[in-house]
């Protein structure tokens, strides 16, 4: 993308707030995104035209439905790292913003305190070292992988980048992103060790989730609402 064509995605708040909509990773209709962005129904069509001419979304079709996602991961990269370097919050209401900040969604992998302590234990650990733009990956044989069913391997094989680093808008440090973030991500909510949330990207930590990442990656030690409620 041309940063021109990039600066103008993101020079209006409205579409702004439809972008961040859609950070989840989630395909929304019209309707949803005019609803997250306060707008009315004809001022999104507009946006939601501006940001599919540029390339910035998709349209996915669904019989005589219609939903929009991000064009790619990059995309959501894009924003949340110029909303770190800028210094930038991403506005939401308190106790939005507050989920966001514990754990979320950034696009397909888990972002948030949530997302960057899973990264540390794996960097500590020895299992991730961390270079300019990505993380190696060192230990195939962690923990994390046969409690969540990844086989680095296999998803070494699929197209895209395996482990970039996403530098996070609320923490201020990176988390892994990419192939091995989203396989992290779903396998934590296939273990149903995470929810989504229904309103918003962020997600909630169930008590199965808590004591897996106290007893299983020793978190114990962060200091960090993931951890409220365990026993």
């Amino acid at each position: 993308m041309e940063l021109e064509s990039f600066g103008q995605a993101v020079s209006h708040r409205s579409r702004v707030a439809i972008l961040i909509a859609l950070f989840g990773g989630k395909a929304l209709p019209a309707s949803e995104l005019a609803y997250r962005a306060r707008i009315s129904g004809q001022t999104a069509s507009s946006h939601l035209s501006i940001l599919t001419e540029l390339n910035v979304i998709k349209v996915r079709k669904c019989g005589r439905h219609r939903y929009f996602e991000l064009a790619s991961e990059d995309i959501a990269e894009a924003i949340e790292a110029l909303a770190t370097k800028l210094d930038l919050s991403i506005r939401e209401p308190k106790p939005v913003e507050d989920r966001l900040r514990t754990g979320r969604f950034c696009y397909n992998h888990l972002a948030g305190r949530l997302g960057t302590s899973i990264t540390d234990v794996l960097v500590r650990g020895g299992v991730l070292a961390m270079n300019d733009e990505s993380f190696q990956l060192l230990d195939t044989e962690h923990v994390l992988f046969r409690a969540l069913e990844i086989d680095p391997h296999v998803i070494s094989r699929k197209r895209g980048r395996f482990a970039p680093r996403c530098l996070d808008w609320s923490e201020r440090r990176p988390h892994v992103a990419g192939i091995l973030g989203s396989s992290i991500a779903q396998g934590m909510l296939s273990k149903s060790f995470i929810e989504r949330t229904r309103d918003d990207r962020s997600v909630t930590v169930t008590n199965l989730g808590k004591k897996f990442l106290v007893s299983e990656l020793g978190l114990d030690s962060e200091p960090s609402e993931l951890l409220v409620g365990v026993e």
